[in-house]
């Protein structure tokens, strides 16, 4: 008797649970749009599916009511799997980019550019 109340209180609350974070994502969550989480990785094939998708999570499941909506990987000349694996993911999270070396030093300049007031040592 007793294990099936606290099943079913369990069960409620997880319910509650899924109820609060539907409506979360359908009305709560803002989009910060000019804020970028920039990540440099190379090879890295053994843990960067854990990593991207531990940032993902906690960019989508967070309880501060964000979403980044630019998250970019930057890859530094991976001579294994990790751009596969990371191409992979892109495709599964629109919010993601994966960007090479080249492009990642052009980024930097180009935010640099913009807020002239960050210096960089």
């Amino acid at each position: 008797m007793i294990i099936q109340v606290i099943i079913w209180i369990l069960a409620l609350y997880g319910l509650i649970e899924i109820v609060i974070e539907t409506y979360r994502a359908c009305f709560v969550l803002n989009n910060v749009k000019d804020m970028y989480i920039l990540v440099a990785v190379k090879n890295q094939e053994e843990y960067i599916e854990g990593i991207v998708r531990s940032i993902v999570f906690k960019n989508l499941y967070d309880r501060n009511d964000e979403i980044f909506n630019n998250i970019i990987i930057a890859d530094m000349g991976s001579t294994d799997n990790t751009v596969h694996i990371l191409k992979k993911l892109c495709g599964e999270y629109e919010f993601l980019k994966v960007i090479n070396c080249n492009e990642s030093d052009q980024l930097m300049k180009e935010i640099l550019k913009e807020n002239s007031s960050l210096h960089l040592k």
